[in-house]
């Protein structure tokens, strides 16, 4: 259970300090208020409070602060029978193990590894000794990476028309994080934070769904209307930036499905995501804002993607390299949001 008592900042002694305490009080009153937690994670939430802003934004936890241990007590029992019957077998497959359970199981044992692989939060073995000889069909899975091995593996079996496609483990990565990092520092059980992601998990990939259905992967309602949304509205916002990318053929297919599909998490380092995310999940109409972030990408660039020619211009839209200021990025977006964000979120819902 999220402990807001945990957020708090007894004696602020710096204008940080002041801050931090400023955010958890806005968590801490009987119904917390949605649009001001909003309008506040667009400022950028403080580690120490960010899994529960997170919670509310995201409709897992319901405004009223009295419900949240009967909601969690729910989602406990929920969870903890979709362990019971899923998951088994998953550590060891038996023979009886559907082969499309023991496939699936493959395809996520391969991904997990390379999900942020430079962080050793989730790749520490915690003391576990190896429990087999590892392949890369059956790597050796540390405590943190099996729980997202489960939250994954139980989403796609609930949600047989998606499944598993690669990339869900990093929509999953930022939020495991930053939920774990809550349960440990509130010294809750750490299969709590396994709970909380799973369903945070399901809600985001509730709005975002439709970017990975190959049933609708080339319709306007999938990532192909996505794609087609972001050229319309860079076209909106910088009609000579979009002519410009026109003239040297960088259709967006060819740099923003993964931007798209994955919120940038792969473009920026995770302290960088989780400070775009703060915006994206207090975006009111649930990650319209996305689209003005990718749109920023190319307005801090927009000199260097005059100057250059195509090949190059192509080569570092695919790979930012983290290059790009985190904050100068959201600043701009928030711009081009204020200027044209109404008229183009109502157009597209239309």
């Amino acid at each position: 259970m999220p402990d807001r008592r945990s957020t708090y900042i007894p004696l602020p002694t710096s204008t940080a300090d002041l801050r931090k305490q400023a955010y958890c009080e806005a968590i801490s009153e009987d119904h917390p208020c949605l649009p001001r937690l909003r309008c506040l994670a667009f400022e950028g939430v403080p580690d120490c409070c960010r899994a529960v802003y997170w919670m509310l934004l995201l409709d897992f936890l319901p405004p009223d602060i009295s419900q949240w241990d009967e909601v969690f007590k729910s989602y406990n029992e929920m969870y903890n029978s979709f362990l019971s019957e899923f998951c088994g077998d998953l550590e060891q497959p038996t023979p009886s193990t559907p082969p499309e359970r023991k496939k699936l199981r493959r395809r996520i044992n391969i991904d997990l590894p390379r999900t942020q692989p430079e962080l050793h939060f989730f790749h520490s073995s915690d003391g576990e000794p190896p429990s087999h000889e590892e392949t890369p069909d059956e790597p050796n899975l540390g405590p943190r990476e099996k729980a997202m091995r489960r939250i994954l593996y139980i989403y796609a079996i609930l949600n047989p028309g998606i499944g598993y496609v690669q990339g869900m483990n990093e929509i999953l990565a930022p939020l495991y994080y930053v939920v774990a990092k809550h349960m440990d520092d509130a010294n809750e059980d750490p299969h709590q934070a396994e709970v909380g992601t799973f369903f945070l998990f399901c809600n985001v990939l509730g709005f975002l769904n439709c970017n990975f259905c190959r049933e609708v992967d080339s319709s306007n309602l999938g990532i192909a209307g996505s794609m087609k949304n972001f050229n319309a509205i860079l076209k909106i916002c910088d009609r000579e930036l979009w002519e410009d990318l026109e003239k040297k053929q960088l259709a967006p297919e060819l740099y923003s499905f993964r931007w798209l599909t994955l919120l940038l998490s792969q473009e920026f380092t995770l302290p960088d995501t989780l400070r775009l995310w703060d915006c994206l999940f207090g975006d009111e109409h649930k990650f319209s804002f996305i689209f003005f972030l990718c749109v920023a990408v190319l307005e801090v660039q927009r000199h260097l993607i005059f100057k250059q020619p195509m090949h190059i211009v192509l080569a570092n839209l695919q790979d930012l390299g983290c290059v790009i200021d985190v904050q100068k990025l959201i600043s701009t977006a928030r711009d081009l949001y204020r200027i044209h964000g109404h008229s183009i979120v109502h157009t597209m819902k239309t």
